[in-house]
């Protein structure tokens, strides 16, 4: 017997309260691997960050500004390819080199940082043995091998990272709400932990100097401050096209796996409410998204500024956090400005 239920999914928005004061911001980093030339991909993309709900999207490694446009149509947005920065909200600032700053209501504004960092010398490939981009090799256990690691990622990123921080500088000082997002390829001194080693995550404990430096100038990681336990949730962003933990038959891991994409986060009164990676259908991603399309996990992370995230009608109750998607027709905006989003899901149910 075949039954078609034709459901009517009201999904979760950020709705204004009264006098259109924003909430709950939605922010997510997104890095598209060069996959936003062709309209099937844009629309793989566009259903990524449907899945992720995002208001705010910092986007890496996408190259033309055409392209930038075409998703943030598809999704009613505004886009600014100067910093890879598509917005729900309009932007009013575009002054920065890699940010921009937002306005999501009358007398209320954020700003969002965007960044792409080198990305060689890579440290897990380095202490990994693994050869890549000409970079040195290091024996873990040996007696300064972190140090040296350490050496390679401040030459390799350090200027870069501290000339963003020092353009943020005013912006965090501000108490306004401040969101660094980006592909940092480099991991978080929050999970190559002790515990980590233990669990046999990492070979050892790296106080990363990226990581460590933003969270100097004020930052927080939304994605560690709400998962506090980084053996349990791991958050691994890189990489779901490279199996996770394959190893040879020395048991040597053949792809490092590692959370090298961040929100990062600042302001006065600003919350975390939810965080989670958006990936493919592979029990690792927080939000599953069928047809995934890039080799980057996404962070999408729900900040909070007083009030609760409110649903627009029924929520589908799934078992599952799998989002399948539809065609773009399938998609339809309604309110002012896209408030709800209303998607005709077609569920087919075989039983025998």
């Amino acid at each position: 017997m075949r039954k078609i239920l034709v459901l009517v999914l009201m999904m979760l928005v950020n709705l204004p309260a009264a006098g259109g004061e924003v909430k709950t911001l939605r922010v997510m980093s997104l890095n598209v691997w060069h996959k936003e030339h062709k309209a099937e991909d844009q629309a793989a993309l566009v259903k990524a960050i449907m899945a992720g709900r995002a208001d705010i999207v910092g986007f890496q490694e996408i190259n033309k500004e055409v392209d930038g446009k075409a998703i943030a149509k598809a999704l009613g947005m505004f886009y600014d390819h100067g910093s890879r920065i598509m917005s729900k909200y309009k932007i009013v600032g575009d002054g920065f080199e890699k940010g921009v700053k937002i306005k999501l209501s009358e007398g209320q504004a954020v700003y969002l940082f965007n960044v792409h960092l080198r990305h060689y010398d890579y440290g897990p490939y380095q202490l990994a043995g693994i050869p890549y981009s000409n970079h040195k090799l290091y024996d873990p256990k040996a007696e300064g091998s972190v140090e040296r690691v350490i050496a390679d990622q401040v030459r390799s990123r350090g200027k870069e990272i501290a000339g963003t921080l020092a353009e943020m500088g005013e912006a965090i000082k501000s108490g306004l709400p401040v969101f660094l997002t980006g592909d940092f390829n480099e991991p978080s001194h929050l999970d190559w932990t002790e515990g980590a080693v233990k669990a046999d995550l990492h070979p050892v404990v790296v106080p990363w100097p990226t990581s460590v430096a933003v969270l100097k100038a004020g930052l927080k990681d939304s994605y560690r401050a709400l998962h506090v336990d980084e053996v349990k949730a791991t958050g691994h962003t890189w990489s779901p096209v490279y199996g996770a933990d394959t190893r040879d038959n020395d048991g040597k891991k053949l792809e490092p796996q590692d959370r090298i994409d961040f929100v990062y986060y600042a302001g006065t009164g600003v919350k975390v409410k939810a965080s989670e990676t958006v990936g493919p259908v592979d029990g690792i991603s927080g939000i599953e998204v069928v047809g995934y399309p890039t080799d980057h996990r996404g962070v999408v992370t729900a900040f909070g500024f007083g009030g609760e995230e409110k649903a627009v009608g029924a929520v589908l109750n799934t078992e599952d956090r799998v989002f399948a998607g539809m065609g773009l027709g399938s998609i339809m905006f309604i309110g002012g400005g896209a408030l709800a989003l209303v998607v005709i899901l077609k569920l087919v149910c075989i039983k025998a």
